[in-house]
């Protein structure tokens, strides 16, 4: 009985060695991503991989939308061999010495490293998405720069590859990236099909360089409407493309027309722009929504054509009326703004813009009195206490019409408004 008992006992401790032979050795015929591990201890399986591995200057090469850019997997992406959790993979018991001979090569992913690097890459392959816009050139010829399709990275499809725990057959070297597309609002064959669009009317005013702040605040004002684009049916607004007129925003104090005087205050000159683009706009047969004129008289439009604007309470607008786009074009040079209004030219027709003084209203008389003002005798037919106001500028009501004229002849009159501007006072 002892000797049975010997015997088996020796055959449970040879079993025994051959079962844990494995947990020692790695049995024959394994690897790990084309490594062989066979007859290795685990340090010396450690040690292998990472000579074959080379993970220090191993590289991702990201392709996609006709660019490309490598990155390094470990120092850059985060993701990094797990040596020790690959090679007690590869450790296992002598049933299973035969099966499942090629290994994963198990990963580390640091996470916050990953989402960084990944921000990265979609920052670097994004496409901002472009409407289709128009574009002036040096000619004053109306091109179209077309509309780009906004591509962004799906990051997802990125994170989703590298937070795997292991590979079973070979860790990517190149990556097709995948996109979002965006689609613009407005594209390329929409704005073709309103072209040709050409100068329809232009307006030009003069101011005095030598008034720098003034002739600054034009500049300005003036820089909001390089090309503006007011498409059928839409209301242009000058308050709302031009702004508040403020020192943060690059304006000066300068006179202006305050009632029936002049103050000192920011944006001084900016009426001249939206008189000169109030004309121009006439000319183009823009409908008025909204115009005040000034309380006195400007030297810069004849009587009946400014167009005075206060930010957020007077305001000029006009509204396109027609069926395609129109684009303002406001610019300075040397002293003269000039607005360009760029639009579709109907054959044969043209329109004027006409202001007339319909009535004149004397000043008002001042009391008679000498140099040391000493009441004087009237003269005979003058009312007594009062004399004429030499020198002072009589009121005026002014109309404006608009005509429409086709081949030559008037085809249409509008009037457009009345203003008033007071006589100046003694």
């Amino acid at each position: 009985m002892r000797r049975l008992i010997a015997h088996f006992g020796g055959w449970v401790l040879l079993l025994t060695c051959v079962v844990l032979a494995g947990y020692v050795i790695i049995w024959p015929g394994t690897s790990v991503l084309g490594v062989d591990l066979g007859g290795l201890t685990a340090s010396a399986a450690e040690s292998a991989l990472a000579e074959s591995l080379c993970w220090d200057s191993k590289q991702v090469l990201f392709t996609g939308d006709g660019r490309e850019t490598t990155v390094l997997l470990g120092a850059e992406l985060g993701v990094t061999p797990d040596l020790k959790a690959t090679v007690k993979g590869c450790m296992r018991p002598i049933w299973g010495a035969f099966a499942n001979r090629q290994k994963p090569l198990r990963l580390t992913v640091d996470r916050e490293r990953l989402s960084e690097r990944i921000g990265r890459l979609a920052s670097f392959f994004e496409v901002p998405v472009r409407d289709a816009e128009f574009q002036i050139d040096p000619y004053d010829r109306v091109e179209v720069i077309p509309h780009v399709v906004g591509k962004s990275l799906d990051t997802s499809y990125v994170e989703d590859l590298f937070s795997v725990e292991g590979y079973t057959d070979a860790v990517p070297e190149t990556v097709v990236l995948q996109f979002h597309d965006t689609e613009p609002r407005v594209r390329t064959e929409e704005l073709q099909a309103f072209l040709p669009l050409e100068i329809i009317s232009n307006y030009t005013t003069y101011y005095a360089t030598s008034k720098t702040d003034r002739a600054h605040n034009i500049s300005v004002a003036a820089s909001s409407m390089a090309k503006l684009v007011i498409w059928p049916g839409e209301t242009f607004s000058f308050n709302q493309t031009v702004g508040p007129r403020t020192p943060e925003r690059g304006y000066r104090k300068a006179p202006v027309i305050v009632g029936e005087r002049l103050e000192d205050d920011y944006g001084g000159g900016v009426c001249q722009v939206s008189t000169t683009a109030y004309v121009a706009m006439l000319q183009a047969g823009f409908v008025v929504t909204e115009r005040y004129c000034h309380g006195l008289p400007v030297d810069y439009v004849p009587l009946g054509l400014d167009a005075t604007v206060a930010w957020d309470y007077l305001d000029l607008k006009m509204t396109n009326p027609g069926p395609a786009p129109c684009i303002l074009r406001a610019r300075t040079s040397h002293g003269s703004l000039t607005v360009d209004v760029f639009g579709k030219k109907i054959p044969g027709v043209r329109i004027e813009v006409e202001s007339r003084v319909i009535r004149e209203i004397p000043a008002e008389p001042v009391p008679a009195s000498d140099p040391a003002g000493v009441p004087q005798s009237p003269e005979p037919g003058e009312d007594p206490g009062q004399s004429p106001a030499p020198g002072l500028r009589p009121g005026y009501l002014v109309e404006t019409l608009r005509r429409y004229i086709r081949n030559g002849v008037i085809e249409k009159v509008e009037r457009l408004n009345t203003s008033s501007y007071p006589p100046e006072k003694p």
